[in-house]
């Protein structure tokens, strides 16, 4: 077992490079910056990967398929990378619609990666012998932790920070998410948290209603519809006894939210005077 105070100081980093990413894509204009953030993402999930499976089986073996696999795809992202680098691509823009979804993905992949791989380096994961079962657990291992849920709330609060001017409207259900979302169910006796989570997301909805003047507009509706969502999935975890519900839920409503959040470019203060707003 990996002793506590390094995972978190590991945990803290990780969450540290997330974050920056997350601040400088709504920034980013060119092809080749955002295939320099992708490269980072996809380098990031190669080595959780690695981690995971060495952890689960320490050996020589395992060890070099960590080791491969992060060096295979750091080869074939930098060939990518390299061979788009000219005065004509520095100057492409990119398709923000295309490449928001495959951001958003491979962000949320990375969070989940990392919940599992501190979760197995801290306590260590005893998986059932069946496809489903281990599927089930896998994913309950993933995302119903602190190890996922820490890191993701700082994570949204830096993303609530770029688009705050931009959709107010929508900005109590992304606090409401945080909020819904401020603990896994699995901390604390899922008897207890079912009404707290009840209490957190209906106290967003109520709050969304409120600042979109009824959720009269389409993204207002999908927005407060997806913290339905959140309330809907809580009462089908809680009936159906698997927080894996609830699991699947969370991750719908990260994607929803980090897509929405990055759908439009956001100049940041550092590139533009105090009284700019995003585009």
């Amino acid at each position: 077992m990996v002793p506590f105070a390094a995972l978190v100081a590991i945990a803290g980093g990780m969450t540290g490079v997330l974050i920056w990413l997350i601040r400088r894509y709504p920034s980013t204009t060119t092809l080749v910056q955002v295939e320099l953030l992708t490269f980072v993402l996809v380098m990031m999930a190669t080595m959780f990967l690695g981690a995971g499976a060495y952890i689960s089986s320490p050996g020589e073996v395992t060890l070099a398929y960590a080791v491969g696999g992060n060096m295979f795809a750091m080869v074939i992202g930098l060939v990518i990378i390299l061979n788009s680098f000219s005065e004509e691509a520095e100057e492409r823009r990119f398709n923000r619609k295309k490449w928001t979804p495959i951001f958003s993905i491979l962000l949320i992949f990375n969070e989940a990666l990392m919940g599992f791989v501190f979760h197995e380096a801290q306590s260590g994961l005893s998986l059932d012998s069946s496809a489903l079962g281990a599927s089930v657990g896998t994913v309950n291992a993933a995302v119903n932790t602190y190890w996922f849920f820490t890191p993701m709330m700082a994570e949204m609060v830096s993303a609530i920070t770029l688009v705050k001017n931009r959709s107010k409207g929508l900005n109590g259900v992304y606090v409401g998410l945080v909020g819904a979302t401020a603990f896994p169910p699995t901390l604390i006796d899922s008897k207890s948290w079912v009404p707290i989570g009840f209490a957190l997301t209906l106290a967003a909805l109520a709050y969304s209603l409120v600042l979109s003047r009824g959720a009269r507009g389409k993204q207002e509706r999908f927005g407060v519809a997806m913290v339905v969502l959140l309330i809907l999935t809580m009462v089908a975890s809680y009936l159906t006894g698997g927080w894996v519900v609830f699991a699947a839920g969370i991750l719908v409503a990260m994607y929803w939210f980090y897509n929405d959040a990055f759908a439009r470019k956001v100049v940041l203060p550092a590139q533009s005077d105090p009284e700019s707003a995003t585009k």
